[in-house]
């Protein structure tokens, strides 16, 4: 989730209401440059965008035919993604990489990380039924996409009761109450209890737990970082620009070398990174994309990060090593 500022046109797509999510919408704003984005927003926290995808609109025979641009617009996606190259380049780990998402919001993260990385099996999980609807009606997540396995269920008794073991297990959930300043996850994710078992079920050889932490009260924030660096052996930290995202990047075991050699892993994954989404056009010629009415994802390594690579490398601050 990001902060919204943009002043532009905005048209309401569609209302929406659940026990979970309470009120919510679907909007398409035309920001001054002319770029159209489709937006979820939860009401209970305007300010806040749920999940972000920019759009074109072709018309032909005088119909108009929404296209999606796959980009992955949110900043903090596109930090959260760079876990698969750590675990790549820091692991050297080359295996079919299981992943657990907790928050699936309009599917963006989740499309991407199936349709452009490889050698992925990823569940995601999502509370909300009705936000899974709006994923594949309004921001083109499809029904069916081979790799992908969406569960509607509470992520805290799914991560609890499976026997699975991941690679990664991301968590993106918005906090329904923000009175205590907290706005993703909820923090239910944040107990030591619930930790624990996160960290119980990630591999213990190369597993990594990737945190979306977006918290105002500066007091409370702390205490949730000095949390996990209790309990993680490694703990990189990446605050996402201007925004209140804190990236946290927690390591079941810590990988081989020393911590230079590791922080220039980092850079490499970052650039692991842009090159397999570079190369995706080119590696993505198959019979199954033939079949896919979605539109390529930018296939540009220079658009895929908002800001260069040894600014995103610098950016990593390291908190913890046991």
């Amino acid at each position: 989730m990001t902060i919204s500022n943009d002043v532009g046109t905005r048209t309401i797509r569609y209302n929406g209401k659940s026990d979970f999510s309470g009120e919510f919408v679907v909007e398409d704003v035309i920001c001054d440059s002319g770029q159209i984005s489709r937006r979820l927003i939860f009401l209970n926290n305007p300010n806040v965008i749920q999940s972000d995808v920019a759009l074109s609109v072709v018309k032909k025979k005088g119909k108009e035919k929404i296209i999606f641009k796959r980009v992955l617009a949110c900043e903090h996606h596109q930090i959260m993604s760079i876990a698969f190259g750590l675990l790549s380049k820091l692991f050297k780990y080359d295996n079919v990489i299981d992943t657990l998402l907790v928050g699936l919001g309009g599917g963006l993260l989740a499309f991407f990380i199936v349709d452009v990385l490889p050698n992925i099996k990823l569940t995601a999980v999502e509370i909300d039924k009705e936000i899974v609807k709006v994923a594949r009606d309004y921001f083109g997540l499809p029904k069916q996409l081979e790799g992908l396995d969406v569960l509607v269920d509470d992520g805290l008794k799914v991560i609890e009761n499976t026997e699975s073991l991941y690679n990664i297990i991301l968590l993106d959930v918005d906090n329904k109450s923000v009175t205590e300043g907290l706005s993703c996850p909820p923090p239910a994710f944040l107990e030591e209890k619930a930790l624990l078992q996160m960290k119980s079920k990630l591999n213990s050889e190369a597993g990594i737990l990737v945190l979306n932490l977006v918290c105002r009260n500066v007091k409370l924030k702390t205490s949730y970082i000095n949390l996990v660096t209790k309990l993680f052996p490694l703990v990189y930290s990446y605050q996402v620009g201007s925004d209140l995202n804190n990236i946290l990047f927690c390591f079941v075991s810590i990988p081989p070398g020393t911590e230079k050699q590791r922080s220039g892993e980092i850079k490499g994954a970052i650039k692991w990174l842009d090159n397999v989404v570079a190369s995706r056009a080119q590696r993505k010629q198959s019979k199954n994309q033939s079949q896919t009415n979605h539109s390529e994802w930018n296939s540009d390594a220079k658009q895929f990060f908002d800001e260069d690579v040894d600014f995103i490398e610098e950016q990593f601050k390291l908190l913890k090593i046991k």
